[in-house]
């Protein structure tokens, strides 16, 4: 066929059958296919789902990532505080200074013991702790069925 040799502005068309038809034009080869979508539309679909996905994690991720930092250093700056207002504690004169620091001291504890609890909360929820324990109960459950019906087919 005459397309191997091709000059520019030279266009060759080739017939498969099948409504597939191939349009040899320049240095690029153009495939129309009619009535179907080709394998290459479906992965290329895909792909795009698959990578806005990720960058739906990423962006989470990210988000997350800015929230641990920004919670670590108010749990540092919470622990700082505690250690300033333990010995003014230790140091009051007065009952009212007194109940005023250990007020403050119990808000600031209470404080740093929410944000340890939200830390590691959210540390569980997002590692898939949930994914992981309902599978590990699928096929341990599994494997006490095949166990007992080993059991019953020996015994």
């Amino acid at each position: 066929m005459g397309g191997e040799s091709n000059p520019v502005g030279r266009t060759d068309d080739l017939s498969y059958g099948v409504g597939m038809r191939v349009r040899l034009g320049g240095d690029r080869i153009v495939a129309q296919i009619s009535g179907e979508q080709t394998e290459l539309d479906i992965f290329l679909k895909q792909f795009g789902e698959n990578l806005a996905g990720v960058e739906e994690e990423c962006g989470q991720l990210r988000d997350r990532y800015a929230q641990v930092t920004r919670d670590r250093l108010k749990r540092q700056q919470l622990g700082d505080r505690i250690e300033v207002v333990r010995p003014e504690l230790d140091r009051a004169k007065t009952k009212v200074q007194w109940q005023d620091l250990n007020t403050q001291l119990k808000a600031l504890e209470t404080q740093m013991a929410e944000l340890d609890v939200s830390l590691e909360s959210r540390l569980f929820a997002e590692s898939g702790f949930n994914e992981v324990f309902w599978q590990a109960v699928r096929f341990g459950g599994l494997g006490v069925v095949i166990g007992w019906l080993l059991a019953r087919w020996v015994g």
